[in-house]
């Protein structure tokens, strides 16, 4: 039994396809929903349709970029293509980022650090007191001759601990504790020696060239 349909004005009867205006009053009629939905799906089958044969269907790409809940995903996969770009040699060959081992990475901080308090001590005549500490290489003192600053960058080491430093007169210490926190054990990992030739060569340079030249490289 086909469904038919009655206008509450006129009260014309008709049955579907239904349209949302009496076909014989030509008023305005609220529909069920399920009817509505119908007639939305006909709608747009037909503007398909007639797009296809016009030939102004918009391509997959258009219809893509005009979703706004398809831009976060656009956005990943260009962020991974330029990952993936840098990531390659101009050969073709894929470079894996290397891990660099901690300790490698604290005796290098340890030797800029070691590097600029010397240089600290060219400018001021004396290393900084126990008071002072390492922040003396980044943070002006009121002590004549200081021209820093020194470093780029006060960081933690690799274990994200504060670099330990002692001062006696004219002995420094600098080393960091290591994997266990503890000053004293086989896994200290004490400063290398002064690069002496690294130090004439910063004093050589501008005040303002010296920071630069003593940053560490980035891992």
């Amino acid at each position: 039994m086909k469904i038919r349909y009655r206008c509450p004005y006129c009260g014309t009867r008709f049955a579907p396809p239904v349209r949302a205006f009496c076909p014989h009053c030509g008023r305005a009629m609220r529909l069920p929903a399920p009817v509505l939905a119908a007639e939305g799906r006909r709608a747009r089958a037909r503007a398909d349709r007639l797009a296809r044969k016009t030939g102004e269907r918009e391509s997959a790409w258009a219809a893509f970029f005009k979703s706004p809940r398809q831009l976060p995903i656009f956005g990943a996969m260009m962020l991974a293509l330029a990952v993936i770009f840098v990531s390659i040699q101009p050969g073709g060959e894929w470079v894996p980022r290397k891990r660099v081992d901690p300790r490698t990475r604290a005796v290098e901080n340890l030797d800029v650090l070691r590097t600029a308090l010397e240089l600290f001590r060219r400018d001021v005549g004396r290393y900084p007191s126990a008071g002072e500490g390492l922040p003396a290489l980044l943070h002006e003192i009121p002590a004549p001759g200081w021209q820093g600053p020194y470093i780029v960058s006060l960081t933690c080491d690799p274990w994200r601990r504060p670099f330990r430093y002692a001062v006696d007169g004219a002995n420094v210490t600098l080393f960091a504790l290591g994997p266990d926190g503890v000053a004293g054990t086989a896994d200290d990992v004490p400063a290398p020696p002064v690069d002496w030739a690294a130090v004439e060569s910063a004093a050589a340079e501008p005040h303002s060239m010296r920071v630069h030249l003593l940053a560490p490289p980035k891992r």
